[in-house]
């Protein structure tokens, strides 16, 4: 397509957006500008886990699921207390040990928390930053 062509098709293709159902012309109007969703961080199925220590001292409080948005769930995310009393917060597991989750830090506290309250925990531990 060269020069005229171009433009030719241009204009046909803006008249045709801005025809009405009665073939009227009307003046193209500006796109929706959506405004952001507010995302609402659910808990779902948690489960406390009773498992012995590692040999390193590290315990698994429990596992749930995370619900981001009502389209958006992560499976089998994790709990961790350090030796040291940090809460760690992890993904699911892939194999390999590559990550499958990366959070911000004041997201990451605040999930630990809603996590630590629907285990019925109440931990007064330091979340790892």
């Amino acid at each position: 397509m060269f020069g005229n062509e171009k433009h030719g098709l241009f204009r046909s293709f803006i008249a045709n957006r801005c025809r009405n159902q009665n073939g009227r012309n009307q003046p193209a109007q500006q796109p929706h500008t959506p405004q952001p969703e507010i995302i609402k961080l659910r808990v779902r199925s948690a489960r406390a886990m009773r498992q012995a220590p590692s040999p390193r001292g590290f315990i698994t409080l429990g596992k749930f699921n995370l619900q981001v948005t009502d389209d958006v769930t992560i499976f089998d995310c994790s709990l961790v207390k350090a030796p040291d009393g940090n809460v760690m917060l992890y993904g699911p597991t892939q194999i390999g040990g590559a990550t499958t989750l990366s959070v911000s830090r004041e997201a990451r506290r605040e999930i630990i928390e809603m996590a630590l309250a629907a285990l019925g925990m109440e931990l007064h531990v330091k979340s790892a930053a």
